[in-house]
């Protein structure tokens, strides 16, 4: 095993890294949100489900844009992530210092 400790982190490969998480899962909550929509509106459509117990009207316009959750949600994800980036990568090289970094343990298996 191998320790190292992390006392700097590199602001533009953190916010890299980072973003392609929030956009990861920006994707994922997306795709959950837009199968959901469409399961429950074609449903509603075909009345297998009341359209008062789930406020969904069927098939609709709303339905087309809910699949705009799939572009929509990973660039507010990104963009969330990106800003929260922005702040936190600074702090923690500010404060690092002080506190002697951040210990890491790795192991290597052949």
């Amino acid at each position: 095993m191998k320790s190292t400790q992390i006392a700097k982190l590199g602001l533009k490969d953190f916010i890299l890294f980072s973003g392609f998480i929030g956009l990861l899962l920006g994707a994922l909550l997306g795709l959950i949100y837009t199968g959901g929509g469409f399961i429950i509106d074609c449903l509603a459509s075909l009345n297998l489900i009341s359209e008062e117990s789930t406020s969904a009207p069927g098939l609709s316009y709303g339905t087309i844009l809910a699949f705009g959750a799939l572009l929509g949600m990973p660039i507010i994800f990104g963009i969330i992530r990106l800003a929260i980036d922005l702040v936190s990568a600074p702090l923690f090289n500010f404060i690092a210092p002080s506190i002697g970094g951040l210990p890491f343990t790795f192991e290597y298996r052949a």
